[in-house]
């Protein structure tokens, strides 16, 4: 797990940025890179640190880019191309390929975002800059693979080098630099400004060829665009609502700032206001998770852009630490955190962690165990969401999904976990997205996942099997283009929600008996749903 960093702040809104300089690809070069045949890291050093940083290829050339979550890359718009790659190493002699499944280009940046087939577990991503941009004068670090003048006159390739870099100017979409003990040149496209710690911009153009290049100028991140990306690709939900009692409910939100905003229903009225949101500060990499363990009592947890875990609490008469502060709870979380409480005062904390596996805390009413920032190793390679639910004290069950897309369960019974502390039980496959999971009574389950087919399936646990079995769901239509959201708010009741592929949101319902409207129809209820 992680150390702590403070991040946990405000971004201002950047212009939209259209221009883009940038050479032409040198078609006689043996191994083609992007920006003609001068490109590389100009002076500098050659680098075995920054496992992040990797080598991009396409049949446009090659490029550089930054791992940023376990999943995803991030480099330049204009290295896009067809059978895109990226490989980990310093140079050809260990590169290990990434294959590319998914690309997604910033509207108006020069920003790409690469997800990678299978997410990269040995390595930690680097953290984007989430603050404001690096102030002139500053030295950061650029990081890239161009190729690079030896003293003899030969010209290396693909080999990882790093230089020190002087900001000259910054803004919101573009950073300039120049030379300190080297500089960016084409072929370091889409490779990293690390400024303190963070990645500030990626490489975008230089203000003339080698050997008198001595300024560069990045694209500035787009901290707010990146990271909702990285949360969709998650595929975390949009809301989390709890309700402390009767007639009252408590719904959280990421706004578009990436900050925390929350709403609330009394019994009579929204507050502040039906349209109206609470600012609660922060900069969080995801959707917030709330739990009530009793009346007038509020726990929110968030993930924030140092991948850590952070924390609020509503104690019937003030937000703890304060309305817009977070308590840090320690970091390295690749996905959605799970919350759960099976009594007053208790709190069960469940988040996959950055090498797949779940770790988990708890509050026993008196402190953070296994300790405010430490976790319990649960095992396990899964998926970036998971979801965890209580049907009684001292009961928990816990679902994710794995890399082979099945669905796998674990619980403790109050005085063990089965069917370990590190197993878990397989429970069938065909999943995509985040499983979820809710209690109506106790020793009861119900648990819905979209299918690989974008379907809708349900599985329950009646008390002494699950149902239809161990291994199969209960089909109930299709056309979702999210994972589900399921609500009780009685025994025997539940209540689905789903984003169709028109975007619309839509509704079905058990009533005890039946399914309404049918059991694989919905309730149309209208809207254009988007992260």
């Amino acid at each position: 797990m992680m150390k702590k960093r403070s991040v946990l702040g405000g971004l201002a809104a950047a212009p939209l940025f259209a221009a883009l300089l940038g050479g032409c690809l040198d078609p006689s070069a043996a191994d083609p890179i992007l920006g003609g045949d001068e490109q590389k890291i100009e002076g500098g050093q050659l680098e075995t640190g920054f496992p992040a940083v990797g080598l991009v290829s396409s049949a446009a050339g090659t490029c550089t880019g930054s791992l940023i979550s376990p999943s995803v890359v991030m480099t330049a718009n204009h290295c896009n191309g067809s059978s895109i790659s990226f490989a980990t190493g310093t140079s050809s002699a260990d590169f290990v390929d990434r294959p590319v499944d998914r690309v997604i280009a910033h509207p108006s940046r020069d920003l790409l975002l690469l997800h990678l087939a299978r997410p990269i577990r040995n390595i930690r991503p680097l953290d984007i800059n989430t603050a404001a941009p690096p102030t002139v004068g500053s030295q950061c670090t650029a990081v890239g693979f161009g190729r690079h003048h030896e003293a003899d006159g030969s010209i290396t390739r693909r080999v990882k080098r790093s230089a020190t870099e002087r900001v000259t100017a910054s803004s919101s979409a573009v950073i300039s630099v120049a030379w300190t003990s080297g500089i960016v040149n084409h072929g370091d496209s889409g490779g990293p400004l690390i400024c303190d710690g963070r990645i500030s911009g990626e490489a975008w153009t230089i203000d003339q060829e080698w050997p008198d290049t001595t300024q560069g100028n990045y694209t500035t991140v787009d901290a707010m665009w990146v990271t909702n990306i990285v949360a969709d690709y998650s595929s975390e939900p949009m809301f989390s609502t709890v309700a402390w009692g009767p007639n009252r409910l408590d719904t959280f939100a990421r706004g578009v700032d990436g900050a925390v905003y929350h709403k609330w229903w009394n019994g009579s009225s929204w507050g502040p206001s039906v349209t109206g949101w609470e600012y609660m500060g922060g900069f969080t990499t995801g959707t917030p998770e709330v739990v009530s363990w009793g009346p007038n009592r509020l726990d929110v947890f968030v993930r924030g852009a140092d991948l850590a875990l952070y924390h609020k609490w509503w104690d019937g008469s003030a937000w703890g630490p304060s309305v817009t502060g977070w308590e840090y709870l320690g970091g390295g979380i690749s996905g959605h955190v799970s919350a759960v409480s099976w009594g007053p005062n208790r709190l069960d904390i469940f988040v996959p962690g950055l090498d797949g596996a779940l770790y988990h805390k708890w509050w026993d009413g008196s402190s953070w165990g296994p300790s405010v920032t430490g976790w319990e190793y649960m095992g396990g390679e899964l998926m970036a969401s998971i979801k965890s639910v209580s049907w009684s004290a001292n009961r928990l069950d816990v679902f994710g999904v794995g890399m082979d897309n099945a669905l796998y369960h674990k619980w403790w019974n109050g005085s063990a976990w089965g069917p370990s502390v590190t197993g878990y039980e397989y429970q069938g496959g065909g999943i995509v997205g985040s499983p979820v999971a809710t209690a109506w009574g106790p020793n009861r389950l119900d648990v819905f996942v979209q299918g690989t087919d974008n379907a809708l399936y349900h599985k329950w646990w009646n008390g002494a099997a699950w149902g239809p079995s161990l291994t199969d769901y209960e089909y109930m239509g299709g056309g979702l283009s999210g994972s589900p959201t399921v609500v009780s708010w009685d025994a025997n009741r539940l209540d689905v929600f789903v984003a169709g592929t028109d975007f619309a949101q839509y509704h079905k319902w058990w009533n005890g008996a039946a399914w309404g409207p049918s059991v694989t129809g919905y309730e149309y209820m209208g809207g254009t749903i988007s992260w």
